[in-house]
């Protein structure tokens, strides 16, 4: 009788995919280990950007082992396949685990690594599948601290903002509502416990919630009379109607308007998602201070405006955004602007230029380039950090243009054309895609 395969799961903290991947794991028959050492197979999960440290920290952490177990690792910034993460990983997952977990449990590592979904630096530039095989009804409920539950609700988005990775390389699914309402039944059972569905979209709003629900604009007038959370984030992202809709994002002065009117009339604090870094932003801030935001010296609900740096992510229309483009925000100015008008106003910093280009390189960077990339000094210019990327060879990461050849490029994306005619429209370059090098 073969023995099973041994995974060791490495995450730097406690969270719902390392959860999910010792239950995927296990539920095919493998044996999930505690120490490195002991795995076959290690696993590391990339959500974001600022994970790729912590997968080269795991990497020279198996270099100084004795014996060298295979690094695996996927998430949604690992969907490139031959990005950042090729360069530490020996084999990078795209798309969805369960059917490389599943393989490789039932057929050995071989078979695992050899399906159409795998990148490994053998032949990066190989055509990639992503790997959509998910079952969202089996998924567990992941108690994550001692009040907080998590649960699978649904994947994708068919929103299709032109910022939002999420929108473009996962197609729309949604759990059964019976199957999720029973999951919050069982939550509601444990004495303090709160449920959050992990869902990109509206389409799962638990109207009984007794903590944060995020939704759209349209959704919270829709049925705003109906939600109990006492606080709700609304991806707003743009200053202006103009901007907005550059980004996808319809929504008008009058909705935000309506929206701030009933969250104060209904006690409901607001978290408001704004990206900015574009030139006009500064203009649009008055204006949007001057009409959108209530004129009111009452200091509760709060209105929280959380600001991002524009950021270019894989596989949407502004991929190939230069982001020479992007200007510093003055936090200062929006702060004193927007709590001059209203005392329910509050703020999070957005970060700076320099900052959003980093994270802009880390996922455009090609694997054999990874080591190039460092990270911005305290108080480096935007401009001064480009520079010094340009220097090192890495301006494609930068400013891309229809000659450069970016990760991703080779992965079979569903919504490939759709995502090209929307970036020709917005004048943004082509993304260049060859089959092999």
């Amino acid at each position: 009788m073969t023995s099973p395969l041994k995974a060791y799961i490495a995450t730097a903290k406690r969270f719902y995919t390392s959860e999910w991947l010792a239950w995927a794991w296990k539920r095919h028959g493998g044996e999930v280990v505690a120490d490195l050492r002991d795995a076959d197979v290690v696993m590391v999960s990339l959500q974001d950007v600022q994970d790729i440290p912590f997968l080269r920290a795991t990497a020279r952490q198996i270099e100084a082992l004795g014996r060298r177990p295979l690094l695996a690792t996927g998430g949604l910034q690992a969907w490139t396949g031959n990005g950042a993460a090729l360069a530490y990983a020996d084999v990078v997952i795209v798309g969805e685990g369960t059917e490389w977990i599943r393989t490789a449990c039932e057929s050995g590592l071989d078979a695992a690594c050899s399906l159409p979904c795998v990148t490994t630096r053998d032949d990066p530039w190989r055509p990639v599948t992503p790997s959509r095989e998910l079952d969202i009804e089996s998924a567990p409920v992941v108690q994550v601290n001692k009040s907080v539950w998590y649960a699978l609700a649904g994947r994708g988005c068919h929103n299709k903002c032109h910022f939002c990775m999420t929108s473009w390389a996962t197609p729309y699914v949604t759990g059964d509502t019976g199957h999720l309402r029973r999951v919050r039944r069982r939550v509601e059972e444990i004495p303090k416990a709160s449920l959050t569905y992990i869902t990109n979209d509206s389409e799962n709003i638990d109207l009984h919630t007794r903590v944060a629900q995020s939704m759209t604009v349209a959704d919270y007038l829709r049925i705003a009379q109906y939600v109990r959370a006492p606080l709700i984030r609304l991806g707003v992202e743009g200053l202006s109607e103009e901007r907005r809709r550059w980004f996808g994002k319809p929504i008008t002065d009058d909705a935000l308007r309506a929206a701030y009117d009933i969250a104060g009339r209904n006690g409901q604090e607001l978290h408001v998602f704004m990206i900015v870094g574009h030139h006009g932003d500064a203009a649009a801030l008055r204006d949007y201070a001057a009409t959108v935001l209530p004129f009111t010296n009452e200091k509760r609900p709060a209105i929280w405006h959380k600001w991002t740096m524009f950021q270019p992510v894989p596989f949407t229309p502004l991929w190939t955004y230069d982001c020479r483009q992007l200007v510093e925000w003055e936090h200062e100015l929006a702060f004193r602007t927007c709590s001059g008008r209203c005392r329910r106003y509050r703020d999070y910093r957005a970060s700076s230029v320099a900052v959003a280009v980093h994270r802009a390189a880390m996922s455009r960077v090609l694997w054999e380039h990874a080591e190039l990339v460092r990270r911005p000094r305290q108080g480096e210019s935007g401009s001064d950090y480009m520079d010094d990327l340009a220097r090192r060879g890495l301006d494609y990461a930068v400013t891309p243009t229809e000659r450069d050849r970016l990760p991703g490029s080779q992965v079979l994306m569903e919504s490939a054309g759709a995502r090209d005619v929307v970036a020709g429209h917005m004048g943004q370059p082509a993304l260049r895609r060859e089959s092999n090098s």
